[in-house]
């Protein structure tokens, strides 16, 4: 795939998806250093876009590079009228590193500009339950599954959290059903 890649890229050499995916087929191959430097050249092929930057954010968090993937999600913040994605993101990736008081105050923003949109919503439901307020958390995911229309992800998400909700206060039969449905939603695709 890189040899191909790189042919591409000698092709084509201001081609910024070309870049990106170097960066990400070597990230996937643990050579951070060529990511990063493949995923700079892709940002100068592309220096105003925020789709660019929202890619390179999602493939180090999918390669687990989360230090990575936060300081490009904060990027993509900076820019303005940034995507939800880019809310719900970095507030996951706070939240795993357990900056609680910045997932929060990312989710508040991410509901500020958004609303009722469902990642925005899972976003503040996500934080919720990561500092302990088990009844906001329900109420917010609850609300997530009650929309028409709700993304099938978005569905499964919020099963999955409520789920963990619902097990923290022990109850477990509706943790489980939880989940189940979860897994339901996700089950045609997969």
């Amino acid at each position: 795939a890189l040899e191909l890649l790189e042919r591409a890229h000698r092709l084509d050499p201001a081609n910024d998806r070309v870049a990106l995916e170097l960066g990400y087929t070597n990230a996937l191959a643990y050579d951070f250093a060529a990511a990063e430097r493949w995923f700079v050249h892709a940002m100068q092929c592309a220096p105003e876009s925020t789709g660019t930057l929202m890619a390179i954010a999602e493939h180090w968090s999918e390669v687990r590079q989360f230090d990575a993937a936060g300081r490009a999600f904060e990027r993509v913040l900076e820019k303005g009228a940034a995507p939800v994605g880019a809310f719900y993101g970095l507030a996951n990736i706070y939240a795993r590193q357990r900056r609680l008081d910045k997932a929060a105050e990312i989710a508040e923003r991410a509901m500020q500009l958004y609303g009722t949109h469902e990642a925005a919503m899972l976003t503040r439901g996500k934080v919720y339950r990561e500092t302990g307020q088990w009844e906001e958390a329900e109420k917010m995911l609850r609300s997530v599954l009650a929309k028409p229309g709700c993304d099938a992800r978005a569905r499964a998400a919020a099963f999955y959290e409520l789920g963990a909700v619902l097990d923290k206060q022990q109850r477990y039969d509706e943790a489980m059903a939880a989940l189940l449905d979860a897994k339901a939603v996700l089950r045609p695709g997969a």
